[in-house]
């Protein structure tokens, strides 16, 4: 049953648009059911969001214990009386590592986060998964390149602490 524009209590907007009462009432319950849409949305783009940003600290860590020369190159000192495990168990070990980290990644629905973290998102997938690749060609056996290498090794001096018992 719809009352016309002309009934008691409508506003004189509402009267020059013809809407009734009950259109602007179904108008209330739409917004109001958009809204606790975007909240179940915003919600759940949140949760994802932290869950891509756990992975990335979770992997960020795994990183930074895996390569100890860079984590103490960027200051990170908590590996500092270690080297890079270069044996050829350990490549095995962290391409596996890094298999897993992209299942994870895959498991958090790219669509639901905002906007931002679907471009790390994709800036993620794609370092793993040419590492990944790589480790298919056996790159990790190419020992030197322009920038790593040990024609490199004396930066090492450069760019770590090198501190006494003593002080």
């Amino acid at each position: 049953f719809h009352r016309s524009a002309r009934c008691a209590g409508r506003n004189a907007h509402d009267e020059l648009l013809g809407r009734t009462l009950d259109d602007v009432g179904e108008d209330r319950v739409e917004q109001h059911h958009v809204a606790a849409r975007n909240r179940v949305e915003a919600h759940t783009v949140q949760r994802d969001d932290r869950a891509l940003h756990a992975l990335f600290e979770k992997a960020w860590e795994w990183e930074m214990a895996e390569s100890p020369l860079w984590a103490s190159t960027l200051g990170d000192l908590r590996w500092n009386d270690r080297w890079d495990d270069v044996s050829l168990a350990a490549f095995e070990r962290r391409h596996g590592y890094r298999q897993a980290l992209l299942r994870e990644l895959a498991a958090i629905p790219r669509a639901s986060l905002s906007t931002p973290d679907q471009t790390h998102y994709d800036v993620f997938k794609r370092q793993y998964a040419t590492a990944v690749e790589a480790h298919a060609h056996r790159y990790h056996l190419i020992r030197v390149a322009t920038y790593d290498g040990v024609q490199n090794s004396e930066q090492l001096v450069d760019n770590l602490r090198f501190d006494t018992l003593g002080g």
